[in-house]
């Protein structure tokens, strides 16, 4: 298994978020954590990289074990938030860069790619999400499904072993969410390991092979989207 999480618990100010949480993921597999505003779903997508620190359980990524109590600057937190590759709600993009060196900052400042190579990584990443043509352009003059199509090229960009997306396509309109789900799509065809946090379960039935219902911070039911959103 490529994610493994076992008896994970999160608490806020005393209020218990999350309760006794175990599931896994295998290589290739894309799931949907779906539920109701509140339920627990982005913080528990946000535990996987230890983004938000949890407080009892345990995660593995590839091999590595999250517990509670590490440091932000901790190897195996470095090393699992380079693994799982992150597509948040709004975006996150810098403003005063082109698409491509959006997408480059990382490659460089991070893996250490040269200027020239992670310039190319980029052009082919936005050729890949269908941007191709807009690689010059900055994110004003972007729509939103073009801003979130960089913004997975960016995390693709790392060469990350699953990506995890916190609602990607709740801030579209129709027209421009379909632009992303058409992305999603073909990664999860070409074998990416994906976790998706969402509450339109339409979205999860289209891409998801299996699907989490979180209730109350408890795993309500679990399986293929059609049978556990019915």
């Amino acid at each position: 298994m490529l994610i493994e999480v076992k008896n994970l618990s999160k608490s806020y100010a005393g209020a218990e978020i999350l309760r006794d949480i175990s599931f896994t993921v295998a290589k290739g597999e894309t799931l949907a954590l779906v539920g109701s505003s509140g339920a627990g779903k982005s913080t528990l997508l946000r535990c996987l990289n230890y983004l938000t620190p949890f407080d009892g359980g345990e995660i593995r990524v590839d091999g590595l074990r999250l517990v509670p109590g590490l440091s932000e600057g901790a190897e195996e937190v470095r090393r699992v938030r380079q693994s799982l590759g992150m597509v948040f709600q709004e975006f996150n993009l810098f403003p005063h860069l082109s698409a491509r060196r959006n997408v480059a900052l990382g490659p460089r400042r991070v893996l250490g790619v040269s200027r020239g190579e992670a310039r190319e990584r980029a052009d082919k990443l936005l050729a890949r999400v269908h941007l191709a043509e807009k690689t010059k352009s900055r994110p004003g003059e972007l729509s939103g499904g073009q801003k979130q199509r960089v913004a997975i090229a960016r995390a693709l960009a790392m060469e990350p072993k699953a990506l995890l997306f916190d609602e990607p396509t709740s801030a579209l309109d129709p027209a421009l969410k379909e632009e992303v789900v058409r992305v999603i799509e073909e990664l999860r065809r070409d074998g990416m390991t994906m976790v998706l946090v969402t509450h339109e379960y339409e979205l999860a039935r289209r891409v998801a092979g299996r699907a989490i219902l979180l209730s109350g911070g408890r795993i309500e039911r679990e399986g293929k989207p059609g049978e556990v959103l019915g």
